[in-house]
């Protein structure tokens, strides 16, 4: 059995939305996904926190480890320092998968 982690990355900074910061923020998901991570696919998508909708990067990925578990949890708290996130949502599923 594998595992599929779904992060879910919150873009703006603060209150700052602009597209500057958006576009700094994509590249951060980008980076620390590169860093902590072998594969994975990102997702451009709007989320809802807190009432307020913002712009988000969903990072996807599969493992055959429940120890890259620390790898996760290492992207996660780079990207809240860096990007001033008061939350991520991290999402973790037994999934079944071939390769065709």
């Amino acid at each position: 059995m594998s595992l599929r982690y779904t992060i879910y990355c919150g873009l703006k900074v603060g209150s700052d939305a602009s597209a500057t910061t958006i576009r700094k923020s994509r590249g951060l998901v980008y980076d620390f996904a590169d860093k902590h991570l072998k594969a994975y696919t990102v997702t451009e998508g709007v989320g809802r926190w807190r009432g307020k909708t913002e712009p988000t990067s969903i990072v996807t990925f599969i493992t055959d480890r429940r120890t890259d578990v620390t790898k996760v949890n290492a992207f996660v708290h780079s990207y809240k320092w860096h990007n001033n996130q008061e939350s991520v949502l991290i999402v973790e599923e037994e999934v079944e998968i071939n390769f065709y």
